[in-house]
């Protein structure tokens, strides 16, 4: 794991530096991340398979993970939703107002709660 990291890494920090260089902004560098996460997650897979045993996917899901899912996914959308809910609204504060004052103010007035 440690090897994987020490080959993939350098190598998002290369392609993020020259993403970043030529123009390709923060979807740029966004979508390198993805890339190498991609790669690497690929190249994981082909290393098991090699040195350990052969591993199958198998897509099929019962019903008892289709309700484990369900559950999972309401236990991660609520903190996605909060952060959004609070992003938006420094988001939406600043669009429609010049003020930076009170939005600094507003920011600090969340940050408390």
């Amino acid at each position: 794991m440690l090897r994987q990291e020490l080959i993939f890494r350098p190598q998002e920090i290369v392609l993020g530096v020259l993403v970043l260089t030529a123009g390709g902004g923060l979807l740029g560098l966004a979508l390198t991340h993805c890339a190498v996460s991609t790669a690497q997650a690929i190249s994981g897979l082909l290393l098991v398979h090699r040195r350990f045993r052969r591993l199958t996917l198998d897509w099929r899901i019962d019903v008892e993970a289709i309700g484990l899912l369900r559950q999972g996914l309401m236990v991660r959308l609520s903190p996605v939703l909060r952060n959004a809910m609070l992003a938006g609204t420094v988001i939406l504060f600043r669009q429609l107002s010049d003020d930076l004052d009170t939005l600094g103010l507003g920011c600090r007035n969340l940050q408390s709660r």
